[in-house]
């Protein structure tokens, strides 16, 4: 049986998702090819171990768009977080997570602006920066709706 860190390596080097244009908001995150339910996506929000509830970015989770009724969930491993499917997503299906669970389990200022862990090096870091809304209002804003 393959150690989660193994799965999500190895997840992660035959690039299952791709990055293109979404119809929910800019950038989005699709799968690439079939992917059962329970699978491991990839890094979500990585602890910087300082002490406090500190959380740098992956390149992914700032292009995941926000469902109410995400087809990802996340899942905590060695105090860092990870997404995976809750359900069996098809080949070319966007990807979502659903942010109120990213509130719950860190706060929006506990993540650190405009900085990532980059997964995948072919993402144009122009889609990376935190322009379209002010960083700390993204999540403070879902909660208003």
């Amino acid at each position: 049986m393959k150690t989660f860190k193994r799965y999500i390596t190895e997840s992660c080097a035959k690039r299952l998702l791709e990055f293109k244009e979404s119809s929910v908001h800019g950038m989005g995150v699709f799968i690439a090819e079939d992917t059962p339910a329970y699978s491991p996506i990839g890094l979500y929000l990585q602890s910087l171990r300082t002490g406090h509830n500190d959380w740098i970015r992956s390149d992914i989770a700032r292009l995941i768009n926000h469902s109410t009724t995400p087809n990802l969930n996340m899942q905590e491993r060695n105090g860092d977080l990870y997404v995976i499917t809750n359900r069996h997503v098809q080949k070319g299906e966007e990807i979502f997570t659903n942010y109120f669970e990213v509130a719950e389990i860190a706060q929006p200022r506990e993540i650190v602006k405009d900085s990532f862990v980059r997964l995948y090096p072919e993402i144009d870091e122009q889609h990376l920066v935190d322009v379209d809304i002010e960083f700390y209002e993204d999540l403070e804003n879902l909660k208003n709706v």
